[in-house]
């Protein structure tokens, strides 16, 4: 009876190892990439009345991208926005957008946000996608389709060679879809949107922000030893105590040759008389 329950654990276990290696084997490999806020930018036109196409953008850019190197059309994105720094250069009309409540509402949705569902029309060849997935902005959740493309995947130089990847991407919607419709049609309803991406692998991106933290710090770590070195402060003294030397000794040159030159006066004086 032992031996056949040890038979059938024996059994048990090599089915399960063998299940984990054929999965190990058949598992997607994912690199995941953040965003450099530096270099991520999300911009957006439109009508107004038909003379012009004015245009504002998103400063502050975050999120990661989700690389499947197994199955490209699996990989993912999610991109946050922070509504505050919307800025369309003309400071009067920022803040009609960020407080007039029939536009963004920051205070109570702060972030626009936006995560993929979904990769269609994957063109290798040419590098382009869509990119299927929900954007919200002021809490209400819209399908949004991203028409990207993939500009470069390779070593950055800017983050000590760590792999990067930049993409583009573009779409139109309707902001009313979103609860701001004021002045349609004069100012269009329909929205053009432009993404900017550039994106390090994430290892690489923690790596070079810690080693550049660590610079800082050893540079304000030496500027505070500099200031409190004694010897400094010795060497400040008697550059001082030599200034004021100096100064006296100018004092006093300027005071013998006043009264050289009021001695020649009174002697001039003299020999007039």
């Amino acid at each position: 009876m032992f031996k056949k329950y040890c038979t059938i654990l024996t059994k048990l276990f090599l089915a399960s190892s063998l299940f984990l290696i054929s999965a190990a084997a058949h598992a997607d490999r994912v690199t995941t990439f953040v965003l450099d806020p530096t270099h991520s930018q999300v911009r957006f036109q439109w009508d107004h009345l038909g003379f012009s196409n004015p245009g504002a953008n998103f400063d502050l850019v975050a999120g990661e991208i989700h690389v499947n190197e197994t199955r490209l059309d699996r990989s993912t994105v999610d991109i946050s926005i922070i509504v505050e720094s919307l800025h369309t250069h003309v400071p009067a009309l920022d803040r009609l957008l960020l407080t007039d409540t029939h536009y963004f509402q920051p205070q109570e949705h702060p972030l626009i946000t936006y995560v993929s569902t979904a990769i269609t029309n994957l063109d290798l060849e040419d590098k382009s996608f869509d990119l299927e997935g929900a954007l919200s902005i002021n809490g209400i959740q819209q399908p949004i389709t991203l028409a990207a493309q993939i500009n470069k995947v390779g070593p950055h130089p800017l983050w000590d060679d760590a792999q990067a990847i930049g993409v583009t991407a573009s779409t139109e919607l309707l902001r009313s879809d979103f609860g701001m419709d004021a002045h349609v049609p004069l100012v269009s309803d329909t929205i053009s949107v432009s993404i900017n991406l550039e994106a390090i692998e994430s290892k690489g991106y923690d790596k070079a922000l810690f080693e550049r933290e660590a610079a800082k710090q050893a540079e304000a770590n030496e500027q505070e030893e500099e200031h409190n070195d004694p010897r400094l402060a010795s060497r400040l003294a008697k550059h001082l105590n030599k200034d004021s030397e100096q100064e006296d000794a100018n004092e006093v040159s300027t005071t013998n040759a006043e009264e050289a030159l009021d001695a020649d006066t009174e002697d001039s004086h003299a020999e007039q008389l």
